[in-house]
């Protein structure tokens, strides 16, 4: 992929550019593949319509498109999208060359929608590089970019080097039309490495001439000629005329832009012979167009004449509109300087005449333009609106069957969740009763362990008592030497119930009612230690003689404690103290 010779056929260099990339040599005649497809069918059929459409793609383009409407044909036959993909591509390729532009973009954006909805990366990228091409030649350079930047995606994610390096030089080529130099330097200095690691000259030498005219194009001379003339180098070695003539061509102008005039003339006779020998009319009437320019700046204005004049000859207005008007344009300068004024205004009005036409011709464009991206961003959204309503029917049919599916699945999760959550609590329900039938026998058996320690402490109280009581009914027959020990032995009968004895007693309260103690002295901590003592006795519903003999106390000052905690309790008169301790 290389740049034209100097001219203002922005178009035609993009149509060069796409048939060098495109461009495959012919390994079989067509006489040979006209008789393989009289004999063929199937699949062999189709490849044959391919082979043919390929080998008149660059001398018949009309022909070209109708072996690959064949193809189109042959594969809806086969029912096969993938060829069907192929042959829309092979379809779009010659119209472009024709400058069909509104129809191949068309076609090329149908087969990608096809490559897509087969998932088929390797095709969408063919062909969305193709789009990218076939936006540049119309000028649409964002719409180009985006194309190319997609296909340069999937050439790295595959490593395929050799495309990658190709979508470099086109987006190095897109980016110097639109001024972003930089860019286009990165884009074609990464393509000539590529061609560089693979040891590729052809390709090597496209490559620097792109790289040699974008440096031009950023006013550095020096690394221009460096790169131009080593791809001038690899098109000598392998004797490619056309890259020879480009390169000549490109580095005559080098030298015209630097000012060195002998250079460039030298370099303009040398392109001339290689534009003669590849049969290139339009070519060699921009050299000559040139080489008018330069004499008409040194003031030769019959050399300049002679050249425009053939200029002239070798173009048409039919042929190419913008550089005729060139010609036109310098001819009426020359002849305007050296007076002739006729001719000066005869040439002044072709050259108005055909800019005018240029200018209809390029509004027509833009309109064509327009009505190419109306028409793709139509299909576009009719394709979005069949792909949804295809998502949307098969969405609505998913979920039918998923919620079939989740409505069974819920009613068997719940029925098991519910089995599992029954066992769960007829086990639970069974340990409770259990628990509550142990704790039941427990608090039983404590309840009668502490009557039991309740009760012996009673009677071992009531006896202690009872022996007091003996042994004061004896103090008047006991003289005074025996009498203070009949008195210490009254008083130790006449003691508290031991501590011993309570502390026995707590114990087995503590097992039958845990923390009531704790919550006493937490929030009612005015009560005294004998206080809580007769709290635990009243909330096992011992009686206050009970509770009197095992202090050792006497009924009324029980009665009177009890009345003394109430209060401490906060307690009316009116309420019971033996409920309220049992709440607790």
């Amino acid at each position: 992929m290389i740049k034209q010779i100097h001219l203002p056929g922005s178009i035609l260099t993009a149509i060069l550019m796409f048939v060098m990339a495109l461009s495959l040599t012919a390994q079989t005649t067509p006489d040979s593949l006209l008789n393989i497809l009289s004999k063929s069918s199937g699949e062999t059929r189709f490849k044959t319509l391919k082979a043919l459409g390929k080998f008149y793609k660059h001398a018949d383009p009309v022909k070209s498109l109708e072996y690959a409407t064949e193809e189109r044909k042959q594969a809806r036959a086969l029912k096969d999208r993938s060829l069907e993909a192929d042959a829309l591509n092979d379809m779009a390729i010659p119209m472009l060359m024709m400058q069909q532009n509104k129809q191949a973009i068309l076609l090329l954006r149908e087969s990608t929608a096809m490559y897509d909805s087969l998932k088929d990366e390797g095709g969408m990228a063919k062909v969305t590089n193709n789009l990218g091409i076939a936006w540049s030649q119309i000028g649409s350079y964002e719409n180009s970019l985006t194309c190319y930047s997609q296909a340069l995606r999937w050439y790295t994610k595959n490593k395929d080097l050799t495309n990658q390096a190709r979508v470099y030089m086109s987006l190095g080529l897109v980016y110097e039309q639109l001024k972003k130099f930089d860019q286009a330097l990165d884009a074609h200095h990464k393509a000539l490495g590529i061609f560089t690691s693979e040891n590729n000259e052809r390709m090597m030498a496209d490559a620097g001439l792109n790289l040699g005219l974008a440096y031009k194009s950023t006013g550095n001379f020096t690394d221009a000629e460096y790169y131009i003339k080593k791809s001038l180098d690899f098109y000598q070695k392998q004797q490619i005329a056309f890259g020879m003539a480009v390169a000549s061509n490109n580095l005559a102008q080098l030298y015209k832009a630097k000012g060195d005039l002998k250079k460039s003339f030298e370099w303009y006779d040398k392109s001339l012979i290689l534009i003669r020998k590849v049969r290139n009319t339009w070519a060699e009437a921009s050299v000559y167009l040139d080489l008018a320019d330069i004499h008409y700046q040194q003031a030769n204005w019959n050399a300049a004449l002679s050249n425009l004049t053939a200029a002239e000859n070798l173009n048409s207005p039919e042929n190419d509109p913008g550089l005729q008007s060139q010609i036109f344009h310098l001819l009426s300068r020359v002849y305007d300087t050296i007076h002739q004024d006729r001719l000066a205004l005869d040439y002044f009005k072709r050259y108005t005449t055909l800019k005018d036409t240029l200018s209809s011709a390029e509004k027509t464009k833009v309109i064509e333009e327009l009505n190419i991206r109306f028409e793709t961003e139509k299909k576009v959204a009719e394709n979005e609106l069949l792909r949804a309503d295809i998502k949307v029917r098969k969405l609505r049919q998913w979920m039918l069957t998923a919620f079939a599916l989740a409505a069974l699945l819920t009613i068997i999760i719940l029925a098991r969740i519910f089995i599992s959550k029954r066992k769960q609590l007829i086990i639970k329900k069974n340990e409770a009763e259990q628990d509550a039938l142990a704790a039941q026998e427990g608090l039983a058996k404590m309840t009668q362990e502490l009557t039991s320690k309740v009760l012996h402490m009673a009677g071992a109280a009531e006896k202690k008592a009872l022996f007091a009581e003996k042994l004061a009914a004896l103090v008047p027959f006991i003289n005074e030497e025996g009498l203070p020990v009949l008195q210490s032995l009254a008083d130790e009968f006449n003691n508290p119930v031991d501590d011993h004895l309570w502390e026995e007693f707590a114990k087995y309260f503590e097992k039958m009612h845990p923390s009531f103690l704790a919550k006493l002295i937490l929030n009612f901590p005015d009560l005294t230690p004998n206080d809580r003592k007769i709290c635990a006795m009243i909330r096992i519903n011992l009686s206050t003689k009970e509770i009197a003999l095992m202090l050792n106390r006497s009924v009324r000052t029980i009665e009177s404690a009890k009345y003394q905690i109430k209060k401490k309790l906060n307690l009316r008169d009116d309420q019971n103290l033996t409920p309220f301790l049992i709440s607790m």
